[in-house]
């Protein structure tokens, strides 16, 4: 679980690391360079590629691509402009859906992820991870899950993170946690030592605090169900001025 983890978290990445190849950054068209990639990816056509990437960043993507592909083979990404921000970056829209069924056992899995770029003089300069979050579910019958957690926070204040089941069980009783990700030992450790608790049947209901300084606060959570496991990892963007929340 937390090799796929891993592969979600990273999965912007692989639209990144094509942007700031050198051969594209005289005359960037966003447009057309996402849906190349979008189509290499879904068409499982990797060598549609290896223009676009250096050589050995190439064989790197392609791993991870075939180690994502072994777990979910009938994933489709969406990769896509997504508008300008007030400070004129240019955002990216990433996603992917896949379902698959092993044994008893439906696996579906939901990630997105919007990428700011600041392009100057025709090169992009640099790149930040705007928002991200993700839910496997391993369930034998679909659970409609709704997450009320913010994209952005003020540094300093506190935030809820709302997983509801929206048709919970009446008088039935599940198990989970939320854990935050932020240093490398409990990313590692999120997905093989995570502690359950029992709690309501409605979801998890947590008010956490951000962290004094800007940044990202990372969150893990687990839920067991009665029909089966669920998974959500998010970021949140943490800012110390409000003006910066419509990001």
């Amino acid at each position: 679980m937390s090799n796929l983890i891993k592969l979600i978290i990273n999965a912007g990445v692989l639209l990144l690391l094509s942007l700031n190849n050198p051969a594209f950054c005289e005359n960037i068209d966003l447009k057309g360079l996402s849906k190349r990639i979008e189509s290499a990816f879904n068409t499982n056509d990797l060598a549609n590629i290896d223009g676009v990437l250096e050589t050995e960043m190439a064989l790197d993507i392609k791993k991870d691509f075939l180690d994502f592909q072994k777990e979910f083979p009938n994933a489709r990404w969406e990769i896509s402009p997504a508008g300008t921000l007030k400070d004129n970056r240019q955002l990216i829209q990433l996603a992917i859906t896949a379902l698959k069924k092993k044994e008893n056992q439906i696996y579906s899995l939901e990630t997105s992820q919007r990428i700011a770029l600041e392009i100057k003089k025709g090169k992009i300069t640099s790149h930040e991870i705007i928002s991200e979050e993700s839910i496997l579910k391993s369930t034998n019958k679909p659970i409609d899950i709704t997450l009320q957690i913010p994209n952005t926070a003020l540094t300093g204040s506190r935030y809820d993170i709302d997983i509801i089941i929206n048709q919970p069980l009446e008088s039935s009783i599940i198990a989970g946690n939320l854990i935050s990700l932020n240093d490398d030992i409990n990313f590692k450790k999120s997905q093989e030592d995570i502690e359950l608790i029992p709690m309501g049947s409605g979801g998890i209901f947590k008010s956490v605090q951000a962290p004094m300084e800007p940044g990202y606060q990372k969150w893990a959570a687990i839920i067991v169900h009665p029909e089966g496991l669920i998974s959500i990892t998010k970021f949140v963007k943490i800012v110390s001025n409000e003006k910066d929340f419509n990001l």
